[in-house]
């Protein structure tokens, strides 16, 4: 075991079996195991230049890929930042997917950035049109057909998406359901009522919506 610091971590990105990085509130530390020694190495920031507060790590390549509280993707060439991208999003860099040639950003304002191998944008997407109630997006997945977006909404969306497309529309909705806006404990389902005749139950929560569920399918219809 190799003891740590003060600092919160929030994610954890393994390399390979010997290389991983750490990363959180004011740290990234680079780790790596040899002949059962574990040693780390920590990050230089440069202050003023750009958030210090990480949310996110990927590795890509020979680099490693973080998201700033602030909205700024940083490219990390081992513990130093190569680069720094700025003006694509607005607030946190929730969400990073990482192909063999592409790199996937997403934030809570919905919007997708998409960046090519030398970081360089390809094209940015957004999920504003689609029916959420929350379209920041907190996670996401893509095998070169289908990109699946999971919400602040508590949506899941199965997306039809080629890189050489713009067009970005929703092919399935996976699962939905109540979601709590405030992240907090009093976010709470506060109503649930049968339909007598129908297949069909309500739900009204602190989100503001009012749920229409399907018995037999046990899933959100609308």
């Amino acid at each position: 075991m190799n003891k740590g610091d003060g600092n919160m971590l929030v994610d954890i990105c393994m390399r390979n079996d010997s290389e991983f990085v750490t990363a959180g509130v004011r740290v990234f530390k680079e780790w790596k195991l040899n002949n059962g020694v574990l040693n780390s190495k920590r990050g230089k920031f440069s202050k003023g230049k750009y958030s210090d507060m990480l949310v996110n790590c990927k590795s890509f390549k020979n680099s490693w890929i973080t998201g700033t509280l602030k909205g700024e993707v940083l490219i990390w060439n081992g513990t130093s930042v190569s680069k720094c991208i700025k003006g694509k999003h607005e607030g946190p860099v929730d969400a990073i997917e990482v192909t063999k040639d592409y790199i996937f950003t997403g934030g809570r304002q919905g919007n997708i950035v998409i960046l090519d191998e030398k970081f360089n944008e390809v094209k940015t997407l957004s999920i504003s049109h689609f029916d959420s109630v929350c379209p920041g997006i907190n996670a996401f997945a893509y095998d070169g057909l289908r990109l699946i977006i999971g919400t602040r909404g508590s949506e899941v969306f199965e997306v039809n998406f080629n890189i050489s497309s713009s067009d970005i529309s929703v092919k399935n909705v996976i699962t939905a359901g109540h979601y709590s806006p405030c992240r907090k404990d009093n976010n709470e389902v506060w109503g649930l009522d049968v339909f007598p005749n129908k297949d069909q139950y309500i739900s009204v929560s602190d989100d503001s919506t009012l749920r229409v569920w399907s018995t037999s399918e046990r899933r959100m219809q609308k």
